[in-house]
């Protein structure tokens, strides 16, 4: 069984609708996945009943952390973020990130994840989950790294000359 954790409020730009996708609930019954997610109660309720679905709800950070360490992997789903805080705790725990190609998660895991275009997301997700699968089932999953920080002031000034183009 594979696990995978999506901690994410109900917004729409978390794009919990994609759960509910025919062709991705056909993929998780068919790679026995269960999504793990963290709405409230009354949330989930407007959700039709799946068996890949399993809500844990709202809970406590150190509650989400333990959910996390025990996935197979952090999936997210969000169109765009400031900050993908679960993406940084992925990355912290060493686990894999499904996600999708956008910059917000570029600019975090540079190419340490599997990512997806929600543009294109029966097709492309169903490909990345079949790439993830096949580097978890022989151990070669890549986890998540974050981007090398900034460690002085004289790489910040560089790289904000880069930006600027001088």
């Amino acid at each position: 069984m594979i696990f995978l954790f999506y901690p994410a409020s109900f917004l729409p730009h978390k794009n919990h609708e994609f759960l509910l996708n025919e062709n991705f609930k056909n993929l998780c019954n068919y790679y026995s996945i269960i999504i793990q997610i963290t709405i409230k109660e009354d949330e989930f309720l407007t959700f039709p009943p799946s068996s890949h679905l399993n809500n844990i709800k709202r809970n406590s950070r150190n509650t989400i952390l333990e959910y996390m360490k025990d996935a197979t992997a952090l999936l997210f789903l969000s169109s765009f973020e400031s900050l993908g805080l679960p993406l940084i705790e992925a990355a912290l725990l060493d686990k894999p990130v499904i996600c999708p190609d956008l910059d917000y998660s570029r600019e975090l895991l540079g190419d340490s994840a599997y990512y997806f275009d929600l543009n294109n997301f029966d097709h492309s997700f169903g490909m990345i989950i079949r790439n993830f699968l096949a580097d978890y089932s022989s151990s070669l999953q890549r986890n998540a790294i974050l981007m090398p920080p900034v460690v002085n002031i004289d790489d910040t000034i560089e790289r904000f000359f880069n930006v600027l183009g001088v």
